[in-house]
C-alpha cells in the first residue's frame, strides 16, 4: 500500500543526486541486457523499457516494466537524475497492481514496486499455493533482488543503501523482509502491520454479528458514537491536553462492562447499551479466547471509533471508521448486510471472510461464522496457513547484526489492524534482548495517538518517517522522535519512540506546537535515555 503519510519535498535533505549521460540510449539497451535470475525463481524477465519524459512534478525517468515466474510483476523507474539509493513501496489488501512510485522518483529515488504475483481478486488464490507463497512471503524478497540487478546495470553502478517503506500489507512485508531476508534492505519502515492475532478480527465478527449478519447486527452507529463520546470523556485530559484524542488507550483503562451506560430493563434506547451490545464489546475488548485461553492481544478503545468520514457513499449515511471497519450499518438497509459482497458487513469481516475461504479451507462457501475458536483444529489452522506473513519470532537481532535499522510505527486508533499486536511484539523483543537500550539500537517502534489505519484521524497522522530513517541508516542518528501533524486541527506533536509519550512541558505551554512536548517515559519501564 502506498505510505499515505508524506510531506514536502524540502523535508527531505541529505539528497545527494548523480547524473548519468546518455540515459536515453540505455534506457532501451536495458531490454536486451540478460540479468541474473533471482535465487529461488525459475526467470526473471524485462517486458518493457520506456523512457518517460519529465513533468513539472516528475523528472525523467526510464519505466523498467518485468516479471519473475509467471505471476510475479514489477516496475523499476529510474530517474537520470539520481540520488544513489532504491525505495521499494509496499502494497495494500490482497495487492493485485504496483504501487504508485512517481513520488518517490520525484525525489530521485530509483523507485521498486510489484504487485505480489497477484489479480487483487482474493479468489484468484483458491488451490494455487504458488500465489499465496508469493502473497505471504515470497514475491518482495525476488523483486528486491531483481531491482537491485536492474538498477545496477542502468547505472553501472550498486546502490548505495536500498530501503522500504509500507504500511498495512505493505507492513507485512516490511516485517517479513526483516525477519526472513535481512540483507534485502538496510532500512526498513514497517507500518501498521498485521502481526499474529489469534484471528482477533474473526473474534469481533463473531462478537457483533453472533448469529450472521443475516440475523442482523448489535452495534448501529449511533452506539459507535456514544462508545466514542464515553470514552473520550472518561480520558482525553489524562495527557494533560483536552483535544479529542486519548494518548494512550491502555492507560485509559476504558472496560465496557464497568463504563458504558446501561439501558433500563434492557429496552434499547439512543443513550443506553443493552446487555447484548455491552457483551460484545467486552468481548472484543478482552480479545480471541480458546477454550477460555487468552489467545491474541486485548483491544482499547481509543474514542476514535466515531470518527467520521462524512457520507462517503452517497447514501444518507455518515460513515463511521469503527462501522465501516468491523460493526457494519445494522441501521441501513442500504449499506446491511452486503457492503462488501453477499453477506460481508464490514471490511475486516470481509478480510477474514477471504482468508478463510481461499487460502484457510479452500472452501469458497465458507462462512466466517463457522470458524469454531474452540476447535483446536481450527485454531491451529489459522495460525499455520498465515504464519508465512509474519516473523517466525519477535527476535529480530539478526537484522540489526547485519546493520539493518527498523522502524515500526501504528495509530493507536486503528481499527482495522490492532495497534496492542505491533506494541506486543515489540515488548517481547525488547525482552528477548536484555531491554529496551538493546532493542533501541535497530529497531524504534512509534505508536501514533489518534490515528486510524496508515493514517487520518484527530491525531499528528500527518508525518514522513523516511527522513528519520536515512539519517539513522547513514549518519547513526537514532530517532527520537518524529513530529506529525494533526490536519484536522492544525497542530503539531512529537511522535515518541516507545516506550516515552509527548507530555507536555508545563501547564501553561502551547498544546498545538511541537516544540512545548518533552518525550516522556510514563509508564515506569526501565529505559535507555535516548
Amino acid at each position: 500500500m502506498q505510505n499515505l503519510l508524506v510531506v514536502s519535498i524540502a523535508l527531505l535533505t541529505f539528497i545527494q543526486s548523480t547524473a548519468f549521460a546518455d540515459s536515453p540510449s540505455e534506457c532501451s539497451k536495458l531490454a536486451s541486457v540478460k540479468l541474473p535470475v533471482p535465487n529461488g525463481a525459475s526467470n526473471l524477465t524485462i517486458d518493457s523499457t520506456t523512457l518517460v519524459a519529465a513533468t513539472p512534478a516528475v523528472p525523467e525517468y526510464c519505466l523498467i516494466a518485468g516479471h519473475i515466474d509467471s505471476d510475479i510483476n514489477f516496475n523499476v523507474e529510474l530517474p537520470t537524475t539520481w540520488n544513489g539509493k532504491i525505495m521499494m513501496e509496499g502494497d495494500g489488501g490482497f495487492a493485485g497492481s504496483i504501487p504508485y512510485l512517481d513520488y518517490d522518483v520525484s525525489l530521485q529515488y530509483a523507485a521498486v514496486g510489484t504487485d505480489m504475483g497477484q489479480t487483487g481478486d482474493p479468489a484468484d488464490l483458491l488451490n494455487r499455493s504458488d500465489r499465496i507463497a508469493n502473497l505471504l512471503y515470497r514475491s518482495t524478497h525476488l523483486v528486491a533482488l531483481a531491482a537491485k540487478e536492474v538498477t545496477r546495470s542502468y547505472y553501472a553502478t550498486s546502490a548505495t543503501h536500498a530501503y522500504f517503506n509500507g504500511c498495512s500489507r505493505g507492513g507485512n512485508q516490511a516485517m517479513v523482509e526483516a525477519s526472513r531476508f535481512p540483507d534485502d534492505f538496510d532500512g526498513i519502515i514497517a507500518g501498521a502491520p498485521s502481526l499474529a492475532s489469534g484471528a482477533a478480527r474473526i473474534w469481533n465478527g463473531q462478537a457483533v454479528f453472533p448469529a450472521g449478519p443475516s440475523n442482523g447486527g448489535l452495534i448501529t452507529s449511533n452506539k459507535v458514537a456514544l462508545l466514542s463520546k464515553v470514552v473520550i470523556q472518561k480520558c482525553d485530559n489524562l495527557d494533560g491536553v483536552a483535544d479529542g484524542v486519548v494518548a494512550d488507550p491502555r492507560i485509559c483503562r476504558f472496560s465496557p462492562k464497568d463504563d458504558l451506560p446501561r439501558c433500563k430493563k434492557d429496552v434499547d434506547g439512543p443513550d443506553c447499551f443493552t446487555k447484548a451490545q455491552v457483551a460484545a464489546l467486552q468481548k472484543i475488548h478482552e480479545g480471541p479466547k480458546s477454550n477460555g485461553q487468552s489467545i491474541g492481544a486485548p483491544y482499547y478503545f481509543s474514542g476514535n471509533e466515531g470518527y467520521n468520514y462524512g457520507d462517503a457513499f452517497g447514501v444518507g449515511e455518515d460513515i463511521l471508521d469503527f462501522a465501516y471497519n468491523v460493526t457494519g450499518f445494522p441501521e441501513n438497509s442500504i449499506l446491511f448486510p452486503d457492503l462488501f459482497d453477499v453477506g460481508i458487513p464490514s471490511a475486516t469481516y470481509w478480510t477474514e471472510t477471504m482468508y478463510l475461504r481461499y487460502i484457510l479451507f479452500s472452501d469458497p462457501n465458507y462462512l466466517l461464522q463457522n470458524f469454531d475458536f474452540n476447535s483446536t483444529s481450527d485454531v491451529s489452522r489459522y495460525a499455520q496457513g498465515l504464519s508465512p506473513q509474519y516473523p517466525a519470532t519477535s527476535d529480530l537481532s539478526n537484522y540489526g547484526k547485519k546493520g539493518g535499522k527498523l522502524i515500526m510505527w501504528h495509530g493507536l486508533a486503528d481499527s482495522t489492524i490492532n495497534s496492542e499486536m505491533s506494541r506486543e511484539f515489540y515488548e517481547r523483543g525488547a525482552a528477548v534482548l536484555g531491554g529496551y537500550k538493546q532493542i533501541k539500537t535497530f529497531d524504534r517502534l512509534f505508536l501514533v495517538p489518534g490515528t486510524l489505519h496508515c493514517g487520518g484521524g484527530p491525531g499528528p497522522w500527518y508525518f514522513d518517517p523516511v527522513p528519520a530513517l536515512e539519517q539513522w541508516v547513514e549518519h547513526g542518528q537514532a530517532p527520537k522522535a518524529i513530529v506529525g501533524l494533526a490536519l484536522d486541527s492544525n497542530t503539531s506533536q512529537p511522535i515518541c519512540a516507545y516506550p516515552k509519550q509527548a507530555r507536555l512541558k508545563s501547564s501553561s505551554a502551547d498544546p498545538a506546537v511541537a516544540d512545548s512536548y518533552n518525550c516522556v517515559n510514563v509508564s515506569n519501564e526501565q529505559d535507555d535515555t535516548n
